[in-house]
Formats: C-alpha cells, structure tokens, sequence
C-alpha cells in the first residue's frame, strides 16, 4: 500500500467549464478561477475528469487541455487527482498514455461502464489498470452511472494490490460505507465520501475525506467541516451539513449538471454551461438558483 502521499480531507470533483456557445471548447479563463476559488476555500486537493467534471461527454483531446489548464493553475499547491475511467481496459490506459506529461498525484477509475461484467471481470480490470499505471490508483463506486459495482467481495481482492490505495464511494450506501471503514481502513486503505448528504456522518465514522461535487460552490463549508472532525465538534458540523442539504437541490434542476455550474456562473466563476446536447438552464430555473445562493452565501448579492 503506497498511500503515504495521497492527501486526507476534502478532494472537489471540479466541474469542467466551457465557453458558451456550440463548440464545447473549454473555457481557459473560467477553470482558473474556479481552481483559484476552490484553492482558497480551503481543499486538500482537486479531483478532475470526474463524473462532475463531465468526462464521459469530453473527448480526449478536449481532456489534455482541460487538465494542463488546471496543472498551470494549481501551480503545485495542492495535488492534483485525475479520472481516467472508460468504457475498457485498454481505453482506460489509452487515454493514461495520452496525458503522460501531466503527472498526476494519482489517477481514480470506475468500472468500465455501458456493459455488464461479473466480478471477476470487474477485478481482472482493476489489477490491470493497476499493473500498468506508475501512480496510484484510487478506485471509484459509482453504480447508478456505471451500472457495475464495487463489492466487498471484489474489494477483499483488490486492496491487497500496493498500487490501490483509496475508494472514492459514491454508492449512497451508507451501512456499506461503514463497513467498508471498519474492514480496510486500518490496512491504510482510503475510504471517501462521495454523497453531500452524507458528508456529516461519515466523517463521524471516520472517513478519510470527503470528494463532493458541491464543494464546487462551497468549498470552505466542506474544509470547515473536515477541519472540525478533528476537533470532534459535531454540532458545527451538522450546522453546516444542513446548509449542504439545501444547498444540494441545485441537483434537482434537469440537467443536474446545469444546476450545479449555474450556481457557479451565479457566483462569478464560470459559465453555466454543460456539454451538448445538454442544455443550459432557462432563465426561471438561473433565477431559483440565484436565490437559494442569496439565502446560503451572503457574499452572493
């Protein structure tokens, strides 16, 4: 287990901004300022190409640029965890290849997606990828997007790999969660929290980190609350996690995407903006958003 430079805390899943317009081209201005915001809110580091930062929509070329904006921002302040999960093997390690230059502190992979696989398959991908990369590997549940999950069973097999350090765990199973702490933890196996609501909890269960996509608009709310664990002040936690919880229907908008980058243009940082074909918010759907910010954020005007 080479888990010794893998960082504890709070690892936003950065959103990837793009210029408005048809073109998907990635806005160079706006991942800036949004790597800046989310560097001054406090984080630990950045988890980028994730599902909120849309990969599955990216093509690869698109991905290089995004992530060498990123690394020039980041400027080695904090380190820098990048997505490379796919539909297979050998995409997975494809794409790796392509961003050779990048040098990530880790990479965090999925399952593959759009097909079934039994677990056996689903470990022989993991150890492959894992066999093949030259930094750690974090792995990624995902089930509801990926269709494949993680099992304890599959789990038992892989943590005993020295290149699988971590689990990012965005299953929504919090017993689960617990379980897999209880299990692995100890062996020096990183356990995240992928789900807002369940931020609070988990660091009570002691979780390693938390790597929520609302830490895009809030990120000092998430430090804050990492920073409490270790002072075990659970009611300023909850406080803030009830915050999270309003905070978080800007997932209910269609696109969720489109909920969650329209409070960043909301906040001055990027445009709203998803990939085609999703579509960016109408004007009534900005303007809920624009309130619920006002009524969370007093910076917000």
């Amino acid at each position: 287990m080479v888990d010794s430079l893998i960082p504890s805390g709070i690892i936003p899943p950065m959103v990837t901004p793009f210029v408005p317009g048809d073109n998907d081209e990635i806005d160079l201005k706006g991942t800036k300022k949004v790597v800046e915001y989310l560097i001054n809110g406090g984080i630990d580091g950045i988890f980028a190409l994730g599902t909120c930062g849309e990969f599955a929509a990216i093509d690869n070329r698109t991905k290089r640029i995004f992530l060498e904006v990123v690394q020039e921002a980041i400027e080695d302040r904090i380190p820098l965890f990048v997505g490379i999960t796919e539909t297979s093997t050998e995409r997975c390690l494809r794409f790796y290849r392509e961003i050779a230059g990048i040098k990530p502190l880790c990479v965090v992979v999925s399952s593959p997606f759009y097909y079934l696989y039994s677990q056996n398959e689903i470990v022989s991908f993991f150890l492959r990828i894992a066999d093949s990369v030259d930094v750690p590997l974090i792995l990624y549940d995902i089930p509801q997007f990926v269709k494949n999950n993680i099992s304890l069973e599959i789990l038992e097999t892989l943590v005993q790999h020295p290149n699988i350090v971590g689990l990012k765990d965005s299953s929504g199973n919090f017993s689960r969660f617990q379980e897999i702490i209880t299990l692995f933890q100890e062996e020096g196996f990183k356990v995240f929290q992928g789900i807002e609501n369940l931020s609070a909890v988990s660091l009570m269960a002691g979780a390693s980190g938390l790597v929520p996509g609302l830490a895009n608009v809030a990120p000092s709310w998430f430090s804050d609350m990492w920073n409490m664990a270790g002072k075990k002040k659970w009611e300023e936690i909850f406080a803030i996690q009830k915050k999270v919880n309003q905070l978080a229907s800007v997932f209910d908008y269609q696109p969720w995407i489109g909920g969650l980058k329209q409070a960043l243009e909301v906040l001055g940082k990027c445009s709203g903006k998803p990939h085609h074909p999703l579509k960016q918010l109408d004007s009534s759907d900005k303007n809920s958003i624009s309130q619920l910010l006002r009524s969370l954020i007093p910076e917000v005007q």
